[in-house]
């Protein structure tokens, strides 16, 4: 450090000398030089700042310090995901958000994997998809399921919608 500022004081004493003797060779503005030299003693006091800097915090050797690398972002989870989540346990408390909340989702997927494994549609031919589907899975997605009950709070149980969506996984293709 002490090299440091003894070279900064040295370049600063000969850039004095320049200064005057340039006023002493008669440059008429002085104004200019003093500016210049103060410029220039300016530098030489910012480089010295960051040379004793750079002894005080060294760089790491070899790698980018952990701290410059970038982090891979948070994970989040999908908005679709989260509703879907409030959807099965909203449905999990009343027979309501079954009918209307969940039942439109699990059909969407009873007819995707019913046309695509065996070519039934679930609308048109509900014979041959009823002789598909387990009677706990046809009862959510049959074409004409009844409307719940006003009051009716009583959900689909937890097994129950395990053993439903089980069974809609293996009727769609991988």
């Amino acid at each position: 450090m002490r090299r440091i500022i003894g070279s900064t004081i040295g370049y600063a004493v000969i850039g004095g000398l320049i200064a005057g003797a340039a006023v002493l060779v008669g440059v008429d503005r002085t104004d200019l030089v003093l500016d210049t030299y103060l410029l220039y003693a300016g530098a030489l006091v910012a480089l010295a700042a960051a040379r004793i800097s750079r002894l005080a915090f060294p760089a790491p050797r070899g790698t980018v310090p952990t701290v410059l690398t970038p982090r891979p972002p948070r994970y989040v989870h999908p908005e679709s995901l989260a509703a879907m989540t409030d959807d099965v346990a909203l449905a999990q408390s009343g027979e309501f958000d079954v009918h209307f909340r969940l039942r439109p989702l699990l059909r969407d997927i009873a007819t995707a994997g019913l046309a695509m494994q065996s070519g039934i549609d679930l609308d048109r031919q509900p014979e041959r998809a009823r002789e598909r589907l387990s009677p706990e899975t046809w009862e959510l997605v049959r074409p004409d399921r009844p409307r719940p009950e006003r009051g009716k709070t009583t959900g689909i149980e937890a097994a129950s919608l395990t053993a439903v969506v089980d069974e809609l996984e293996r009727i769609l293709p991988p």
